[in-house]
């Protein structure tokens, strides 16, 4: 069963164009690694 799911997602990142995925997915994850690094150089950090 875990075998088919890995093949379902290699097929669904095949087909996933990756300027698609990519503004979807790294843009969001951008957005909060530039806020947490702005807040640690503030000296905010958790």
């Amino acid at each position: 069963m875990r075998l088919l799911s890995d093949i379902a997602w290699i097929i669904l990142l095949t087909i996933t164009p990756w300027w698609l995925f990519e503004r979807l997915l790294l843009s969001d994850c951008e957005r909060a690694v530039c806020k947490r690094l702005e807040a640690l150089k503030d000296g905010k950090g958790d």
